[in-house]
């Protein structure tokens, strides 16, 4: 048997899956001493699970490592059944960048992957990390002009957020999801100030056009956590966008903007070289389909 499976070449291993298992074509499987002893202890109990859990181990270890493909394995053994396969790619990448503190996307990671992570854990760190990688490759260098002039109104001050940094800054304090906002902003719908009072920070404040609206308005103003921002902030906000004006300011009537061309082969190359290999499902050429599958959002 063991003389079959290296003629092939299919891991010993993979004789102690079930029948079902096998319903595509087998991709190249770790088989290391180390890799063959641990994984006979993550196999599916259920054979209905066993496709999934064998091409989700399959992928893990292809497009991450061998330790992804143990630790998914594992992890499966416990949430198969809530588990969406198609998140695998964005977990091996995640978890790829995770050791890799020399690249870019590694500065990005909120908290690196470990093999004592639990899904969920991971899930959750994987998706906050996809949301800052997608605010950079819209934003990349970047520098987005903010439309109003900053000031002070009420004892409030408005400060714009033009850059990736600040953005991701005011995420972080403010506890909140602008890092999501990285599109409206390149295709010119909108724009972020952060209001504060005596230097601290107190709301967040989007400005841009409402749906077929011709004037630029507050489209929405949240206090930390997104709670509802205090009626004298509103005020302020109010006078603060009066004092400017208006007309000039024109709502976008040009093409989506594409990403960041230079961030987004910034943020792969070191994954292409390493795989040596440019997967469909992270091309060469930056794709926004491509990043939605990759994040799950299509």
């Amino acid at each position: 048997m063991k003389k079959v499976a290296a003629a092939a070449p299919v891991p010993f291993w993979v004789r102690r899956l079930p029948p079902e298992a096998f319903d595509a074509a087998l991709d190249r499987l770790p088989d290391g001493d180390v890799f063959r002893c641990r994984i006979v202890n993550r196999l599916p109990r259920s054979p209905k699970i066993a496709p999934m859990w064998f091409q989700t181990v399959a992928d893990a270890a292809r497009w991450g490592d061998e330790q992804v493909a143990l630790w998914i394995a594992r992890e499966l053994d416990r949430n198969a059944r809530s588990f969406k396969p198609q998140r695998i790619r964005l977990l091996a990448l995640y978890a790829w960048y995770s050791a890799r503190p020399d690249t870019a996307a590694h500065r990005l990671i909120r908290k690196a992957w470990h093999q004592d992570m639990c899904l969920a854990r991971a899930a959750d760190e994987a998706t906050e990390w996809c949301v800052a990688v997608e605010l950079n490759l819209n934003l990349g260098c970047r520098v987005i002009d903010p439309w109003l002039e900053p000031g002070e109104v009420m004892g409030f001050d408005f400060v714009p957020l033009c850059s990736e940094a600040q953005i991701a800054q005011e995420a972080s304090e403010m506890r909140n999801c602008v890092r999501d906002y990285g599109r409206d902003l390149v295709d010119n719908r909108s724009r972020l100030w952060s209001i504060r009072r005596d230097g601290a920070r107190v709301a967040t404040i989007s400005v841009g056009f409402r749906y077929r609206w011709p004037i630029l308005d507050i489209l929405q103003l949240k206090g930390p956590s997104n709670i509802e921002a205090p009626k004298e902030i509103w005020a302020a906000a109010r006078r603060w966008l009066a004092w400017h004006d208006l007309l000039p300011i024109e709502p976008s009537k040009v093409a989506r903007a594409p990403l960041d061309r230079s961030a987004w082969t910034e943020m792969w190359r070191p994954y292409w070289l390493s795989k040596r290999s440019i997967p469909d499902w992270l091309p060469l050429v930056p794709s926004r389909g491509a990043f939605a599958r990759l994040s799950a959002r299509a």
